[in-house]
């Protein structure tokens, strides 16, 4: 059964000494093959984890599991473990009304971003509700197909090391609060927009506080993540754009 190893581009960045090109032609000459431009794949899942070379953080390494496991999380009581994950990746497309739109779809999924472009969803049952305003890795896959992008989807994948579970809800929840934290600048700047500028903006604002909302109830629901100052940042941000509307209407 394979192993996937992610070169997580971010880390890659902030470490100048490593040599992504050159890392990646040494494992395509060791029985690797490349999916992806940061993604890689070992049909041993065994020999990939024995080297401690895979060890470093600029990678991540995801196993084939035969069955599905659910995600189990207690941050009070220090475990990790985000179960059965989905890998998603594709191809950024050129075209940039499609890129637009592929952006649009990541706002609202509930995935772990490990790349550009690359993400891992929990593997769950999902709202089938066509009310539910979240994207579901089926329907993220759906789009893909018929935006013409290539995509790779992989499921029943497990984390090699579940240490890495906490830096990836880490990391979420960094990026929920400074989506928040940007609702909530959006809000004040909302408070001195004159009218012709108010009613798009808002509108915009609103959604976004609304995809927050289902995204935070989706986490905590499915994952048990403790996302209390998130939510008490967007209660901050429902009672301004209340503000706002009752102003708006005043104009």
């Amino acid at each position: 059964m394979p192993s996937y190893l992610i070169i997580r581009e971010s880390l890659v960045n902030t470490h100048p000494d490593f040599n992504r090109a050159n890392v990646i032609k040494s494992l395509l000459t060791q029985n690797y093959s490349r999916i992806h431009r940061n993604i890689l794949v070992e049909p041993n899942r065994n020999k990939i984890n024995d080297k401690a070379f895979f060890k470093k953080p600029h990678f991540l390494i995801l196993k084939t599991s035969r069955e599905i496991m659910k995600p189990q999380i207690n941050e009070k009581n220090g475990k990790y473990d985000l179960g059965s994950l989905i890998l998603v990746a594709y191809t950024l497309p050129e075209d940039v009304k499609i890129r637009k739109a592929t952006n649009r779809l990541v706002r609202r999924a509930p995935c772990f971003k490990l790349a550009r472009s690359i993400y891992l969803f929990p593997q769950i049952r999902y709202d089938n509700s066509d009310n539910s305003i979240l994207i579901r890795p089926s329907t993220f896959l759906k789009n893909m197909i018929v935006f013409g992008i290539p995509i790779t989807y992989v499921p029943k994948l497990i984390l090699s090391d579940n240490s890495l579970s906490k830096s990836l809800i880490n990391e979420l929840k960094d990026n929920l609060n400074k989506r928040t934290q940007k609702i909530l600048q959006d809000c004040n700047s909302l408070q001195s927009s004159p009218k012709f500028k108010l009613n798009k903006r808002l509108s915009e604002v609103r959604i976004e506080s609304m995809i927050m909302r289902e995204l935070v109830l989706f986490h905590e629901k499915e994952l048990k993540i403790d996302l209390k100052n998130v939510k008490n940042a967007l209660r901050r941000a429902t009672k301004a754009l209340i503000t706002i509307r009752r102003k708006r209407a005043t104009l």
